[in-house]
């Protein structure tokens, strides 16, 4: 039984039959040594089929050492979104729910934009529509994307880059404003695209990346730092406090989410630790300061994202650390926990985390017209310690920042800082 040499690409000549089989006809050639098969039950079927790997190898095409079959063929019957659901189905147990997130949220835009300008426009629901297929495992491909998605052989640098550009810009609905994504949003949505076409390249489909890279140049350090909040816009104390009075209400559920939010305001924690901080990882004395030992956080992320074996609680978003209680918070958090000696702080009815959206939903409530968000009550924490004197190293200990990210993110806490610093060294020096 010959085979063809002189080639990485080896068809046997002999079509092997199989009687017993229901395709008794198979053609078996290897591609790098590796041998692969295919099986008819017609043997007109095999021949034809034999013939066509025949006529690829004269014709010098490229063979997929994963298939076996020339990438032409595969080419012609695959679309960015097939490719994209299957690069989503083989990542998305290894991913974090936050990783996915940031991944599947992107490729469901890049998808629709890589569609014909000629294709008739989609439903104002399309990017959920294709996120929630992506993270599927058996569900149809939205009917519009099935229909449209752009053949792969025509993902093209020019058509990526044209993608890329409209992917920069903010929705609306379907259509595009003219608001540009923050920096950091488009650096996510180009490093995501290119990472499923990593992996286009990788399966030798693509020779090589379509997706456009960043743009050359390097950022000084002073655009890599976090951009600084707009501190007048943050409540006061006063403001802060009496908007976390006004979240408890006749509601039972009301008491964790203003605990929550005292939290959030007295220590500085994010919304995220303060859901899941536990009573044993508290230190609560009758009288003075305590202290809680931050090494857990809720993970903040739509349900579209979760698998059935997602963990809810999980590490924090920095390094694990040990945060002061004021005696008015610990006062707090003793009166609400009562005798329970363990558990979280504020459980659900269902003993799990606080629901973050009616957690929301009482903030909301309790700002009234204000434009403030619940992490604002963390700014504000961290205004005020500044403001006070607190050293910043401490500040961003506490917080669980740099003290690099602390200055640049809160720079116009201290207005004074220069005539302070001048008084403090000519007292010194004098």
């Amino acid at each position: 039984m010959g085979r063809r040499q002189a080639s990485p690409v080896r068809v046997f000549d002999k079509i092997a039959e199989r009687p017993d089989k229901k395709s008794p006809y198979i053609v078996r050639w290897v591609v790098n040594g590796e041998e692969h098969a295919q099986s008819f039950k017609l043997k007109s079927q095999a021949r034809a089929y034999h013939a066509r790997l025949i006529t690829a190898i004269a014709d010098h095409e490229r063979f997929s050492t994963e298939t076996g079959v020339p990438v032409s063929w595969e080419l012609s019957n695959l679309t960015a979104a097939v490719l994209c659901h299957q690069w989503v189905s083989s990542k998305k147990s290894q991913w974090e729910v936050k990783t996915r997130e940031s991944n599947v949220a992107p490729l469901a835009e890049m998808l629709v934009e890589l569609v014909p300008a000629r294709s008739p426009k989609p439903s104002s629901g399309i990017f959920q529509e294709i996120a929630k297929w992506l993270m599927s495992d058996d569900a149809s491909c939205p009917p519009w994307l099935a229909k449209n998605s752009l053949p792969l052989d025509r993902c093209t640098p020019a058509a990526c880059q044209d993608a890329m550009n409209r992917l920069s810009h903010y929705l609306d609905g379907v259509d595009r404003s003219t608001t540009l994504k923050k920096a950091t949003t488009v650096t996510r949505y180009r490093r995501a695209c290119r990472a499923f076409f990593d992996y286009v390249v990788n399966r030798e489909l693509l020779v090589s990346n379509p997706w456009p890279t960043a743009p050359r140049g390097k950022r000084t350090r002073k655009e890599r730092i976090t951009k600084s909040i707009r501190v007048d816009l943050l409540p006061s104390l006063e403001e802060a406090s009496a908007a976390v009075e006004r979240v408890r209400n006749h509601q039972p559920g009301s008491k964790n989410y203003q605990l929550i939010c005292a939290m959030v305001l007295y220590a500085g924690f994010r919304p995220s630790e303060a859901r899941a901080l536990c009573i044993e990882k508290c230190k609560l004395p009758r009288e003075g300061w305590g202290e809680a030992t931050i090494d857990e956080a809720v993970k903040q992320v739509s349900k579209l994202y979760s698998l059935a074996d997602d963990d809810e609680i999980g590490a924090p978003k920095t390094d694990e650390r040990i945060v002061p209680l004021p005696p008015v918070l610990v006062a707090m958090i003793r009166e609400h926990t009562g005798m329970r000696t363990s558990g979280l702080i504020c459980p659900g009815s269902n003993g799990k985390p606080v629901d973050l959206s009616r957690l929301d939903r009482a903030w909301r409530r309790a700002r009234g017209d204000a434009p403030w968000r619940i992490y604002d009550l963390r700014h504000t924490h961290a205004t005020i310690a500044l403001r006070a004197g607190v050293p910043a190293v401490e500040v961003a200990r506490r917080l669980g920042h740099s003290v690099e990210v602390l200055h640049s993110t809160y720079e116009g806490a201290m207005p004074g800082d220069t005539s302070t610093g001048n008084a403090l060294l000519e007292a010194a020096f004098t």
